[in-house]
Parts: structure tokens; C-alpha cells; sequence
């Protein structure tokens, strides 16, 4: 037969540690690049740096003239708009007053009213008008 023998455990050994870390983290956005950055690239080829400004404020430029000439382009379009509105609606006030001299009153009022008021808005918002009508249901 053999013995088993007890093993006496043995004192825990303490062991102290300190260990230390330090993240830094830089972030940086814009049209240009860091200015670290431009450094960089001012040694691999010198007067890039210059090169790179110059095209960032091109590209500034550029932006700005798209951004004008589109408020200009919306603008006229709202005038045109209020323009044929405004034939729109002396036409059909004009052929609903030939239409009202001639005997037609229905046609007159019909196109005087309901159908100009359609068109200008259409016209001068540039949208259709909304439909105002509200949908009832019935729950059985």
C-alpha cells in the first residue's frame, strides 16, 4: 500500500505591481489638414504646405459661388412663378368676364373662382395646394 503524503500549502507570495498607461488622442477636422501634418509634408516636399492652402481656399471659392448662384436660381424661379400666376389669373378673370358678358355665368364663376384660385397657388408656391378634406370612419 502507499501512503499518501498531505501537502501543507505554502504562504501566498504577495506580489505588488504598479503598472501605468497614458492614452492621448488628438482629433482634428476642417478643409485643411494639422498643422503637424502640414509639417510633414513640407519635408518630404517643401512649399507642398503652400500648394495645399491654395487649394483648400479654391475649393472655398468654388463653394461659395455654387451656393450664390443656387439663391440666385431659386430666387428668379419664385418670380417666374409669381409672373405666370399673374398671367394665369388675369387670363381666366379676363375670359370669365368675356364668358359673364356673353351669358355664361356658370362657366364665369367657375372659372373666375375654383379653378384660378388652383393655378396661382400652384404657380407662386410652387406646390399643389393641400387637401383639406378629412377622411370620417365609421367603426361598426
Amino acid at each position: 500500500m502507499s501512503k499518501k503524503k498531505k501537502i501543507k500549502p505554502a504562504l501566498p507570495v504577495q506580489k505588488t505591481e504598479q503598472i501605468a498607461a497614458q492614452l492621448t488622442a488628438e482629433q482634428f477636422s476642417g478643409p485643411i489638414p494639422h498643422p503637424d501634418i502640414l509639417r510633414g509634408y513640407n519635408q518630404v516636399l517643401p512649399g507642398v504646405a503652400e500648394r495645399i492652402l491654395a487649394m483648400a481656399e479654391l475649393d472655398q471659392r468654388h463653394q461659395i459661388e455654387i451656393e450664390t448662384s443656387a439663391q440666385k436660381l431659386t430666387a428668379n424661379e419664385a418670380k417666374r412663378g409669381q409672373l405666370f400666376g399673374l398671367m394665369v389669373s388675369i387670363s381666366a378673370f379676363i375670359t370669365s368676364g368675356v364668358a359673364l358678358f356673353k351669358g355664361f355665368e356658370n362657366a364665369a364663376m367657375f372659372l373666375g373662382g375654383t379653378t384660378v384660385v388652383g393655378l396661382v397657388t400652384v404657380f407662386v408656391t410652387n406646390k399643389p395646394p393641400k387637401n383639406n378634406c378629412k377622411e370620417v370612419i365609421n367603426n361598426p
